[in-house]
């Protein structure tokens, strides 16, 4: 009987997180990011960024060495938000539902994902997408799969019994460090589109 209630709660649950979410993307498609990239080139990180974009540079030699790591003002608050809810929104399902439910509405979570930069960056028309998606939401579609799959597994684990310390270290490790590292991608690939295609 717990299980049915907490089935019911979570299938009417997830449809609100997706509101919610519809809602932040809304406010971040109202920010224009080519006047947060009012200088010419990227500066030379400094402080934390310096650190912390020397470890990334060791480990994803893609990212530019010496380079600042995209912040995007208020949008990157908004696009923190979105993500948020919506890998905890996969924890609850991993956690209350099973079968189908659980496919069902983890592949919706998936979809939104995917599809959450083109809703929320209004300045991909001005992107040449002739090939197809743009290169930095081609990379947050794929990129979040793995993070996303990781918490509804680590959901089901909570509610299998296992030690709330062991998912909390596990969340850390295999669900908060990938999304850090596809949005810093994102972010700089993304960077480089809008530097790329501004409009005349």
């Amino acid at each position: 009987m717990v299980q049915a209630d907490l089935s019911f709660t979570l299938s009417v649950l997830v449809p609100i997180m997706f509101v919610l979410v519809f809602e932040v993307a809304s406010k971040a498609r109202t920010l224009d990011l080519h006047e947060l990239l009012s200088n010419d080139e990227p500066q030379p990180r400094t402080g934390w960024e310096e650190s912390l974009g020397t470890f990334f540079t060791r480990i994803l030699p893609k990212l530019e060495y010496n380079r600042h790591i995209p912040r995007f003002g208020h949008f990157g608050s908004l696009y923190a938000v979105s993500r948020v809810i919506l890998t905890y929104g996969a924890g609850l399902i991993g956690y209350g539902l099973d079968g189908d439910s659980r496919f069902v509405l983890g592949l919706a979570i998936m979809i939104m994902m995917g599809v959450l930069p083109l809703i929320e960056v209004d300045e991909y028309r001005y992107i040449d997408t002739r090939s197809g998606f743009p290169n930095s939401a081609r990379l947050h579609l794929i990129g979040y799969i793995i993070p996303l799959t990781i918490a509804s597994f680590l959901g089901h684990a909570w509610s299998r019994g296992i030690s709330p310390l062991m998912i909390i270290i596990l969340g850390f490790l295999l669900v908060f460090i990938p999304s850090v590292i596809v949005t810093i991608y994102f972010s700089t690939i993304l960077e480089r589109e809008l530097r790329e295609n501004r409009p005349n």
